[in-house]
C-alpha cells in the first residue's frame, strides 16, 4: 500500500498545510496513542480509502477519522487488557486460595498442604 499515493488528494488543506503519512503517525503518537494502535488505524483508513468506502474533503477530516479509528482501537485494547487481568487475578487468587493466604504468602510463611 503506497500511502503516500492514497494520501495524494488530501494533502493540502484550505490553509495551505501540507500533511504527509509521517506527520500523521507523529500527531497520533503525540495524542498518545502506542504503536500497535496507530499502525492498525493507519491500515484500516488507508484500505478504506484506497477501496473506495471513505472519501474526505480534505486532511483535516481525514485526521479526524484517525483520530476516531484510533479511539475505537484503543478501546477495544483497553477493554481486552482488562478482561485478561480480571482473569489473571481470577486465577491468582484461586491458587492462593488453594495454597496458603496472601499474607502468609507475604510473609514466606510455608503452609503444610493436606494430603
Amino acid at each position: 500500500m503506497e500511502f503516500d499515493k492514497i494520501l495524494e488528494p488530501y494533502q493540502v488543506g484550505d490553509i495551505g498545510k501540507t500533511v504527509t503519512p509521517e506527520s500523521q503517525i507523529k500527531w497520533l503518537k503525540r495524542l498518545g496513542f502506542n504503536d500497535d494502535v496507530v499502525t492498525r488505524t493507519m491500515i484500516a483508513v488507508y484500505t478504506e480509502v484506497e477501496q473506495g468506502k471513505r472519501t474526505f474533503k480534505d486532511w483535516q477530516e481525514f485526521n479526524v477519522c484517525l483520530k476516531e479509528t484510533a479511539k475505537v482501537a484503543y478501546t477495544k485494547d483497553l477493554t481486552a487488557m482488562k478482561l485478561r487481568i480480571q482473569e489473571f487475578e481470577k486465577n491468582l487468587r484461586k491458587k492462593w486460595e488453594q495454597e496458603q493466604t496472601w499474607w502468609q504468602w507475604m510473609l514466606g510463611i510455608k503452609v503444610k498442604k493436606a494430603e
